[in-house]
């Protein structure tokens, strides 16, 4: 195919593909930037994270490099969006379209680095633009909090870029850029960790950096120098040792933030998962239809004649790959790539409740879109049918994103998209409870209240089920059962702050501050981040005339949430009444910046003026 198209083998022709790519992709994703957030992992990312809020600050870079915040340690990502808040604010659309327009550029570099590797522009092209369409990567692009997957790919297909410039002329300069975009991916999001194996790959087909190595060139041969498997191994040693510190570090952020959840499983079951999960994906990515942004995990494990299954099925199309390496080289590279990139999240090490996810999909199912151009290119030029092949690709293309425009409807609302889960996967807790968080935000707490105790009921050992509940007995005024539900989170949970938050907020509907103040102290024991947990801990200890403590409260509020005018307010208030004059006008100074409309802020600073003699 690309033998008849030479125009595509300039540089120029490379260029006009992927500007065309970036450029259809755009279109595409476009309908996005009319999206909001939604309330699943958005808020820990920036809707509810002070620290992103703040914009890029030097406070703010410390952080993004010493945080495990939302169980991961991925620097680069943090940044991103702080750079989008210092831009554009908390708008929801920048943010999203920031996200399409880093998709773009991975459309575009992708086809530019396949088609150099390989010399057949034209399969890359449509590697790529499956890759651009493809709905199983809609959850990647559409979701604000999933900013990591496509800036690590980014980044990976720069080293990729790099590593193939390394491998045609050499050079430690060109070796460090490979080690630098690496990195630089890893910060971003430790799913390229695998990467020094997807080089040994890529040195065997299509760079043929190996000095016996069997296959043809196809469609001509690349200009590198051969090596032997020792040398080609030793150079990815530096790699490797990236890849570990790494994943390291993913597994300590994770037990960390409590999101390594399924050891209990097994061994046996896990691995039975992984296996059916891979020809899930498979099949998926053959018919991506429905898709849902949670699928639940069989937390009682798969029927042993699936796991065997699953298991001997992956052997014996992993052998069948190899032996006919020889003459479709094609053939063991995309089907390596696509089972050794997702390892990292194939659920061997089970992080979270969800079986598999279509954004795991993002990097691995380059591997299958290879196997499917390079197929059906052999396939069109055995049996002299390029016009039919071509026709065919274009409407797959066509086909899969017109799928991909249906799913996108489904991320413009948080609780259509969680009501669609739950009505083409199993009934799940984690997809119940999040969409009664959607419904109550909505102010629809009837039906919020339903599936929160439907949570419970599916998943009763889920501390966040147990307070969500309690959270939506208080919005409907049922003190006594918010009591109890969050009573029984604490017992779940011992060390959950935010269910000894609320569970401190119903002791005082409930007329109980001292019962309040123990569930306070309790919560801030444990470091909770609400600022107004701490602001209210500090009221009470006011009222029972505890100042030393009730100002450090204060203080601690501030340092929380730095943009609230409340809680500088509070403090200023609590200053002024303690003699601390010089310090309360310093902090409703503040106040007053954040909300200059307010009379109650000015007519305290002036209050503080006068009392200073001004």
């Amino acid at each position: 195919m690309d033998s008849r198209l030479p125009g595509l083998a300039s540089t120029r022709g490379k260029w006009l593909l992927a500007g065309a790519l970036f450029a259809g992709t755009v279109l595409l994703y476009a309908r996005v930037a009319g999206h909001p957030y939604i309330f699943f992992d958005d808020n820990r990312y920036v809707t509810e994270n002070f620290t992103v809020q703040a914009g890029l600050t030097w406070r703010g870079v410390v952080w993004a490099f010493t945080t495990l915040h939302a169980s991961n340690w991925h620097p680069l990502t943090w940044l991103s969006h702080m750079l989008d808040v210092e831009l554009f604010g908390v708008n929801p659309g920048a943010h999203h379209v920031v996200n399409v327009l880093l998709h773009g550029v991975n459309a575009a570099l992708l086809v530019l680095v396949l088609a150099r590797m390989t010399g057949a522009p034209g399969r890359s092209a449509f590697v790529a633009a499956l890759f651009a369409v493809h709905p199983t990567h809609v959850e990647s692009v559409a979701w604000v909090a999933e900013r990591k997957d496509v800036l690590s790919t980014l980044l990976g297909l720069l080293a990729l870029a790099a590593y193939d410039s390394y491998a045609r002329r050499g050079g430690l300069g060109r070796y460090l850029g490979v080690v630098g975009c690496f990195a630089s991916s890893l910060l971003a999001k430790p799913m390229w960790v695998t990467f020094p194996f997807l080089l040994l790959l890529l040195d065997v087909w299509p760079l043929q950096r190996w000095e016996r190595s069997p296959f043809p060139t196809d469609p001509e041969p690349p200009a590198v120098r051969r090596w032997s498997l020792g040398r080609l191994v030793l150079e990815k040693i530096p790699l490797l040792a990236l890849s570990v510190a790494s994943s390291v570090i993913t597994v300590v952020a994770q037990h960390q933030g409590g999101a390594v959840t399924g050891l209990e499983l097994g061994l046996g079951a896990r691995v039975g998962n992984a296996a059916v999960s891979y020809l899930r994906y498979v099949g998926k990515t053959v018919w991506p239809w429905p898709l849902a942004i949670f699928y639940p995990h069989p937390s009682d494990g798969l029927p042993a004649w699936q796991t065997v299954g699953g298991v001997a099925l992956i052997l014996i199309l992993s052998a069948g790959a190899v032996w006919a390496s020889r003459r479709m080289p094609w053939l063991a590279l995309g089907w390596f790539w696509f089972l050794g990139t997702l390892v990292p999240v194939i659920g061997v090490l089970q992080v979270g409740a969800q079986a598999m996810a279509d954004r795991y999909t993002y990097l691995p199912t380059i591997g299958l879109y290879v196997i499917v151009a390079w197929a059906g290119a052999a396939a069109a030029a055995r049996w002299k049918m390029a016009a039919v092949a071509k026709g065919a690709a274009i409407a797959t293309v066509v086909a899969l994103a017109v799928v991909s425009w249906v799913q996108l409807d489904y991320w413009s609302d948080h609780v259509k998209l969680f009501r669609h889960a739950l009505a083409v996967e199993p009934p799940s807790g984690i997809a119940h409870g999040v969409l009664s968080d959607g419904l109550r935000r909505a102010g629809q707490l009837d039906e919020a209240l339903e599936h929160a105790e439907e949570a419970v009921r599916l998943f009763p050992g889920n501390v966040r089920h147990w307070n969500n509940l309690g959270i939506s007995f208080r919005d409907l005024k049922r003190y006594a059962e918010a009591r109890e539900a969050l009573l029984e989170a604490t017992r779940v949970d011992p060390s959950h702050t935010n269910s000894w938050v609320n569970l401190a907020l119903v002791e005082m509907d409930l007329g109980r501050p001292g019962t309040a103040m123990a569930a306070y102290e309790r919560a801030t024991a444990l470091g909770t981040t609400v600022a107004s947990a701490w602001s209210n801990l500090a009221v009470l200890y006011v009222q029972s005339g505890r100042t030393a403590e009730a100002g450090v409260a204060f203080e601690r509020a501030t340092q929380l949430d730095p943009g609230s005018a409340s809680a500088w307010f509070n403090l200023g208030l609590f200053r002024l009444k303690a003699g601390q004059v010089s310090a309360a006008e310093q902090a409703l100074v503040t106040a007053q910046r954040l909300d200059p409309a307010s009379s109650e802020i000015g007519r305290r600073l002036d209050e503080a003026r006068a009392r200073l003699g001004r």
